[in-house]
């Protein structure tokens, strides 16, 4: 037996010295006191140590013989070291433990590597440790294992990867081979056909991520394939972080207009954010950029491809097209068409209108600048025509001086709008670009322009004759600035968009925003929210300015106050609760709103199609009546937590102070049952069966408190204990097997309803968990991180990134019938895909339906296309 004495010697800073130990101390449950004091009689004898009895109790006791031995005796010198080397780790452990617990038992407290080897080594010294200080022991050494559980499951990925790789060249040696190695062959083990498909799953992902900066249509259909061929974790994850990061573009589509190409596209977006595009077949059309989709088309027609198009400050669109005919339309068709031709029937490069002065302009393939005065009531009165240095390519017109900045072959010509003689106010030559000179009006009206090697700024259209402050702009193809912000965009020969500033000089800000790479920005068009820029491939490219939207998020409404409720009822119409006592209902094709008078809403819930339930602030539970709009107060009691309703019609009400008031699906309404126990009621949850959650608090205690669906909630409930905050998020899974929690703790917990156990914790939120919603496949939450996440319940698993939106507390959720997910934040209402056929109809749609073979080659090599979508 080589075990260590307990404390045969004492080690201060000064050195080890000796002092008498109980030899109980060395006892074990191995080792026997007899069995102790026969292993040290050797030593007795030796004269190395001393056996002596306590006089007090007679207890044998131990003793080194001499000071001496403390110094000369290597082994014990060793011990006494391991002892001093154990109490400090001892000393590390506890303040670590501390530290852990003041930070909520956060796993990025824990014990690095480092330290757990140390302590590995130091296992057999003495040193004991107090409950929390070895559950924090534990927790470190789980989450040790863990990272290496991980760190070697990622080695076998790749070693199977390799593998795989391996086993493909040896088929492909068999091949070329078969005589020669058919019988090693034969004794290969065939990779199965689930192997085969985790592999090109994962390479799929891995190449939707690397296109997703520059080609966001075709990294979605890639992703949505690596679902297809293997829906794991990943893949699935890398297809919801396609679709929902902000960053890069929200869509790359071609417009769908059935066969009829996109030839030009005006500046400035409509009012509902649509683009408004000059087309081949003479129409001009209104497009959604974000679905290709055709919202309108202007009534009048020209009689060939339109070759310029611009919308005005009025809403007014002007369009001129290859015959030399000018239209002058409003976009909702009520008002009569102007319509101009060009006496020489040339191509129209260029429109513009001065709407205060009543000027239309239009700039030619010939350099012609051709102006119309407009009178209502009469006919358009033309005014001299205008010889310019060449062909033009761009007007912009300062309403308040009254004049235009127009681009002909290398100059930019300041042009008063309604002179008759001595039009031309001044010249500026610039380079003579490929593409023609851009031009735009920047921040206080300055003019800009490209030329393709750099962009230049005035101080006014007048200023024109003086020299341009200019910045190097390599390869600039278009220009547009930003009207709320001022921002200044241009695009390049290889479909990048660059932001700029003025100061003085243009200065860039910011990294480029990405588009193909294989074909030349020709416009750009933005309404301070939306940049979309057509290419010369015709395909529009658009990307959020905001920060805020991707293709997975779509902005519901905007509301005057903050959003504090939602319910989604049988029919699939949304209620939408306010902090200022606002109810919005929006349905399919019609919206409604009532006022509760003031106090804010606090929760909402359907009972039907035709009764909502609504909770206000000042402890009323009122029926409303979408219908006809009526309304009543069904009982009304302060301190107001939540209501919520099941798929019969049953509905429950909590308040603060602790009544549940049971609404039954005939109507009758039970007495209110009072929950007892400490605190205050903080949230509560209905399951579809009649399972009822409360969680309740009072800052010391925090607990859920869990009934499985008896009538009454009259016999004792189950107490869950796992959360140190309160619990302000409860929700039962759909078949009512499972109850989410979240917490002030930053944590969910899931629990099992028929036993109580806690399933499985979930990390990730870094503020208070304020909303829970279940969909069919996965758990929503939402927090005071700004965030939305996804889980995978199943496992305990985030899928993709956390969804934001904008900065605020996510205070509501619900998930629609349909499998979407709707967040309620600030004063906005955001639509997210929840269900997994969600994300794959998005991808479908950002997608356009498809994408070519020669764009399949060029970002997933390898991959024979199939089809996706349908």
């Amino acid at each position: 037996m080589e075990q260590e004495p307990a404390s045969f010697g004492r080690h201060p800073p000064g050195g080890p010295t000796r002092h008498r130990a109980p030899a109980a101390e060395l006892v074990t449950e191995a080792d026997s006191e007899a069995a102790v004091l026969a292993a040290v009689r050797p030593f007795v004898e030796a004269r190395l140590l001393i056996v002596d009895r306590e006089r007090r109790t007679a207890e044998p006791t131990l003793e080194v013989a001499h000071e001496v031995l403390l110094e000369k005796w290597p082994l014990l010198r060793r011990w006494l070291s391991e002892d001093v080397k154990a109490k400090r780790l001892q000393d590390e452990i506890s303040a670590q433990t501390r530290r852990w617990l003041e930070e909520r038992r956060d796993p990025g407290f824990l014990l690095p590597p480092g330290q757990l080897r140390g302590l590995d080594e130091l296992d057999g010294a003495r040193w004991s440790l107090n409950p929390a200080e070895r559950d924090f022991v534990r927790a470190s050494r789980a989450a040790e294992a863990d990272r290496r559980r991980t760190e070697e499951r990622t080695r076998e990925a790749e070693r199977q990867t390799k593998v795989v790789l391996r086993r493909q060249l040896f088929t492909v040696l068999g091949l070329v081979l078969a005589v020669v190695v058919a019988s090693v062959l034969f004794r290969q083990v065939r990779i199965t056909e689930d192997a085969k498909r985790t592999v090109e799953g994962l390479r799929l992902a891995a190449q939707a991520r690397t296109a997703a900066g520059e080609r966001r249509d075709a990294a979605a259909l890639i992703a949505l394939a690596g679902v297809r061929v293997r829906d794991t974790q990943a893949t699935r994850e890398t297809l919801v972080n396609v679709l929902a990061s902000p960053e890069g573009q929200l869509a790359s589509l071609v417009p769908d207009l059935g066969g009829v190409v996109a030839n030009v596209l005006a500046p400035a977006l409509t009012a509902r954010g649509a683009v408004v595009l000059g087309c081949s077949d003479g129409t001009v059309r209104l497009v959604d950029p974000l679905t290709r989709r055709e919202v309108r088309r202007a009534g009048a027609l020209h009689d060939d491809t339109v070759t310029a198009v611009t919308l005005t400050r009025s809403g007014h669109l002007v369009s001129g097209d290859e015959a030399g005919n000018v239209l002058l339309q409003d976009v909702g068709g009520e008002q009569a068409v102007v319509r101009v031709r060009l006496p020489s029937s040339v191509r129209v490069r260029a429109v513009a209108v001065d709407g205060s002065a009543g000027v239309l302009l239009a700039g030619t393939e010939d350099g012609g600048l051709a102006r119309w005065r407009l009178v209502p009531g009469r006919p358009p009165l033309p005014l001299p025509l205008i010889s310019l240095h060449g062909a033009v390519s761009a007007i912009v017109v300062d309403e308040d001086g009254h004049v235009a900045a127009v681009a002909a072959s290398g100059h930019v010509v300041a042009v008063r709008v309604s002179a008759a003689d001595d039009a031309t106010a001044a010249d500026s030559e610039l380079h003579a670009a490929p593409y023609g000179i851009r031009l735009a009006l920047g921040p206080d009206r300055h003019p800009l322009a490209v030329d393709g090697t750099q962009i230049a700024a005035w101080a006014s259209t007048r200023a024109l004759k003086h020299s341009p402050s200019t910045a190097a702009a390599p390869t600039a193809t278009a220009l547009v600035a930003d009207p709320l912000t001022g921002v200044v965009y241009t695009g390049d020969e290889l479909g990048g968009v660059h932001d700029w500033v003025l100061r003085g000089s243009p200065v860039p800000q910011g990294a480029t925003r990405t588009g193909p790479p294989t074909s030349a920005v020709q416009d750009l068009a933005t309404d301070g929210r939306t940049l979309v820029a057509l290419n010369r491939e015709h395909r529009l490219v658009a990307w959020d300015v905001t920060g805020r939207r991707s293709p997975a998020s779509h902005p519901l409404a905007a509301l005057d106050g903050q959003v504090t409720a939602l319910a989604y009822g049988p029919d699939g119409t949304l209620a939408v609760g306010t902090g200022q006592g606002g109810i919005r209902l929006l349905g399919a094709s019609s919206t409604s709103s009532w006022s509760t008078g003031g106090p804010a809403v606090v929760g909402l819930a359907w009972r039907s199609p035709t009764t909502l339930l609504a909770l206000t602030d000042d402890g009323a539970l009122r029926e409303l009546d979408p219908r006809t709009g009526a309304q009543h107060v069904v009982v009304r009691h302060p301190g107001a937590v939540d209501v919520r309703a099941a798929p019969d019609g049953t509905a429950v009400a909590a308040w603060r102070d602790g009544p549940v008031l049971l609404l039954t699906p005939t109507g009758a309404n039970g007495p209110p049952v009072r929950i007892g126990g400490p605190g205050e009621v903080r949230s509560m949850a209905l399951g579809p069966h009649g399972e009822l959650a409360v969680g309740r608090g009072d800052g010391e205690e925090t607990r859920v408190l869990l009934w499985r669906g008896d009538t009454g909630y009259t016999s004792p409930p189950v107490e869950l204990m796992g959360h140190h905050l309160y619990v302000p998020a409860l929700t039962f899974s759909p078949d009512g097997h499972m109850l989410a929690s979240g917490s002030d703790d930053r944590r969910i917990i899931l629990w099992a309803t028929d036993s109580g156990r806690a399933l499985r914790t979930l990390y990730g939120h870094t503020d208070t968990v304020r909303s829970l919603t279940w969909g069919r496949e996965l758990l929503a939450s939402g927090a005071e991180d700004s965030t939305v996440r996804l889980w995978d319940p199943a496992t305990g698993t985030p899928t993709g990134s956390p969804l934001r939106y904008a900065d605020g507390d996510v205070v509501a959720l619900a998930s629609s019938p349909g499998g979407a997910l709707v967040e309620g934040s600030a004063t906005a209402v955001v639509r997210w895909p929840f269900a997994l056929r969600e994300w794959e109809t998005l991808a479908c749609a950002v997608s356009g339906g498809g994408i070519s073979r020669e764009t399949w080659r060029a970002y997933a090599p390898g991959y024979v296309p199939v089809a996706l979508c349908a």
